[in-house]
């Protein structure tokens, strides 16, 4: 089945799903919400506890390159664990986020991740 990118791109009226950010048609990437796992040759239906996708425009959301390359071939919780975990990872990893914070510089908050498709589009 081909992808029409055009109604891909509509479906957040030119946003990323993920992070809500402004993308052009020509930036878009296409993700799969349920990873196809093109290099897979077992034809299962689950890999790795992943239902595996298709390419039905109802597994197809609008992607900015940086949250395509960070959901990999995650579901969608497991990229919400990625992308909550970040600021543990860098107070652990990162010296000058910790020096930023502790010059108040940065406030860290707790919110839930929640994807901008989730808020804006859900209930279409």
């Amino acid at each position: 089945m081909k992808i029409n990118r055009v109604d891909v791109y509509n479906k957040c009226s030119g946003h990323c799903a993920y992070c809500g950010k402004n993308i052009t048609i020509k930036e878009m990437q296409v993700d799969h919400v349920k990873p196809l796992y093109r290099n897979d040759k077992d034809e299962t239906l689950v890999v790795w506890g992943v239902e595996r996708g298709t390419d039905d425009m109802d597994n197809l959301n609008p992607s900015c390159v940086r949250c395509n390359k960070w959901k990999s071939t995650f579901s969608l919780e497991m990229f919400r664990e990625v992308v909550q975990n970040s600021i543990n990872r860098l107070e652990r990893d990162t010296p000058n986020f910790r020096l930023a914070k502790d010059y108040g510089l940065l406030n860290v908050t707790e919110n839930k991740v929640i994807f901008y498709f989730e808020k804006h589009f859900n209930d279409e």
